[in-house]
């Protein structure tokens, strides 16, 4: 079996617990002292010693945390490996690694984690996380003048509903064509351009879907072989590079939005009337409130939402949450948004947003809603519902006022 060194079971531990720290924090970069109760308990005691040392109202970030559990379990790992020195301790044994999970069961099921992941990586060295990878490939990749590809990169016609393309297509992951077919509706409709691009990441064979539109807007996907989302991100004329929060956040953007082509409604004034066409209740606070966060901006582009720190959403909310606000900074926030100076969401500021599910009673079918409660008269509520491949599409847009 494949010697691993104390250090690259090191890094490969610092991966893990760092992913498991932005898993518990969400779209956030802090870990909020509710979302501590969800950590690994190697890293429920690094947060709670950040927390002890700094004094009440420390706020612990993603990073801080998983270095902190990083640091506090390689010393652990020297009690049992000649305090990680020598001969000896520059390496980490499968009996040492018995030994941890002894003493401390939750860091030896972390440590033996690390060490599997050393191990599938390249020549018993430090492994390479596929997602980290990606990340890091993209935010490197050059998209200026539309120039992206892949290493050894050549692009594969998928383009759905032509006979020429459905051998291409048979070939491809399902997950990678739900992402292809969700952007190409833009260049049915003649204002973007969508690639898939086959090429290399790592000696290994990965996929690209790159898209391109006719505001400067670019959109990349990136995929193992096997169809697994590795990392995406967005791009504005070829320099503003974001990395998305979550894979396939691009997928969100107003601008998609135009062509699920939602009916519009205006929102009745009275009880009964609202009833009547099956609208949420005026008073409508949903599953949860969005009452306190800042709205992220980049030369004049909505990013994302810095939400409060103790705020939980479901991956789905998440989702629902990222398509609302991108809808509310298009045609609200964005007029009120002033260089260098925080767009702020609450009661007090330009408005709040609830989100949850809600049936209609008008057909009896249940909507992922987000209702807009603006300050001024910019009120909205958005009726959304997933399709096939449970991607959401906005199906009525109500003005609220």
């Amino acid at each position: 079996m494949t010697r691993v060194k104390t250090t690259d079971a090191a890094a490969a531990l610092k991966a893990i617990v760092t992913e498991k720290a932005q898993a518990a924090a969400g779209n956030n970069v802090l870990v909020s002292k509710t979302e501590a109760k969800t950590l690994d308990p190697v890293l429920q005691k690094a947060d709670a010693a950040i927390r002890a040392e700094g004094g009440k109202g420390t706020r612990v970030s993603v990073d801080a945390v998983a270095d902190r559990a990083t640091t506090d379990a390689v010393n652990t790992w020297g009690q049992f490996n000649n305090g990680n020195r020598g001969p000896d301790g520059v390496w980490l044994s499968n009996a040492e690694v018995a030994e941890i999970k002894q003493a401390d069961p939750a860091l030896g099921a972390l440590t033996e984690l690390a060490m599997l992941r050393v191990r599938r990586g390249a020549g018993g060295g430090a492994a390479t996380d596929p997602a980290a990878a990606g990340a890091a490939f993209l935010k490197s990749a050059t998209f200026d003048n539309r120039a992206f590809t892949l290493p050894q990169g050549v692009r594969v016609d998928v383009r759905p509903g032509l006979a020429s393309t459905q051998a291409a297509r048979a070939s491809v992951p399902a997950n990678i064509l739900v992402g292809f077919d969700h952007f190409y509706r833009a260049e049915a409709n003649d204002w973007a351009s969508v690639k898939l691009i086959k090429g290399q990441l790592d000696g290994k064979d990965a996929y690209a879907v790159y898209v391109t539109t006719d505001g400067d807007d670019e959109y990349v996907e990136l995929y193992d072989a096997a169809g697994l989302g590795l990392a995406s991100a967005r791009v504005w004329a070829g320099t503003d590079f974001v990395a998305d929060e979550f894979f396939g956040r691009g997928r969100l953007a107003a601008n998609f939005r135009h062509l699920d082509n939602a009916k519009t409604e205006d929102g009745m004034s009275e009880p009964l009337e609202r009833a009547a066409e099956g609208q949420t209740p005026q008073n409508w606070r949903g599953d949860v409130e969005i009452v306190k966060g800042e709205v992220n901006i980049v030369s004049g582009r909505y990013i994302g939402m810095q939400l409060a720190n103790d705020l939980q959403l479901t991956a789905p909310q998440r989702e629902l949450a990222t398509a609302a606000f991108e809808i509310a900074y298009e045609q609200v926030l964005q007029h009120r948004a002033d260089p260098g100076v925080p767009t702020r969401v609450g009661p007090q500021y330009n408005g709040t947003m609830a989100l949850g599910e809600f049936v209609r009673p008008t057909d009896g079918q249940k909507y992922e809603v987000a209702a807009w409660k603006d300050i001024d008269d910019a009120s909205f509520v958005w009726y959304f519902q997933r399709d096939a491949n449970q991607q959401l599409k906005l199906i009525s847009a109500q003005y609220d006022n």
